[in-house]
């Protein structure tokens, strides 16, 4: 993937903060970070390259809508991450085009069983109506990676469905990284994940 210089500064930033410290191990809460990005400067390139080069074996990513759920699958395709891609949203046929999709907690659990390398994309609305929480109740395993898109919309006192994504007892992951447009978006929801130590992203100019 070519990825431009503020892209791959942050790829390496975001390696860097998620890397296993020698002798430290992985926290109980996971190993967190986020990427603050101006909107057209490549998050979903940032995210699918993290990934890549972790590596990552099971992989969540959760978006605001159906419509950047379909086009971040794509482009993390595009960008050579390999192996199932599962939707977890209300996407059926042709409208999910390719990728098979559920809201049905134990379907996603059989879906994505075994050792194989998965990526499921989910919606946040389907984490306010628990699909992901029942899922890991009925035995989803732990995620290597969860990936944030938009995470500001997960901000809020811990009452709200959404912020159950930070919590380990409800959508468990070994890594997390968060990614927003400005760094006053989300506190509440992104005060657990430490900002990576990179030159915020811009959009470069013209577009």
């Amino acid at each position: 993937m070519s990825l431009r210089p503020h892209q791959a500064e942050a790829v390496d930033s975001v390696l860097r903060t998620l890397s296993e410290q020698p002798g430290k191990g992985i926290p109980p809460e996971g190993l967190r970070t986020q990427v603050i990005a101006a909107t057209g400067s490549g998050k979903t390139l940032i995210g699918a390259e993290v990934t890549n080069r972790l590596p990552a074996r099971r992989v969540l990513v959760l978006v605001p809508t159906l419509d950047l759920l379909l086009q971040t699958a794509a482009a993390w395709r595009a960008g050579g991450r390999r192996g199932a891609m599962v939707g977890v949203c209300s996407l059926r046929g042709a409208d999910s085009q390719g990728v098979p999709c559920t809201t049905d907690p134990n379907e996603l659990v059989a879906w994505t069983a075994g050792p194989e390398m998965v990526t499921v994309f989910a919606t946040y609305a389907s984490v306010g109506l628990g699909v992901l929480q029942r899922a890991h109740a009925a035995g989803l395993p732990v995620w290597d990676l969860m990936v944030l898109d938009e995470a500001h919309r997960t901000s809020g006192d811990s009452g709200r469905p959404w912020t159950a994504v930070h919590n380990q007892a409800q959508v468990p992951a070994v890594h997390r990284l968060c990614s927003a447009r400005a760094a006053g978006e989300g506190i509440s929801g992104l005060r657990r994940c430490p900002p990576a130590r990179a030159r915020r992203a811009r959009a470069p100019s013209g577009g």
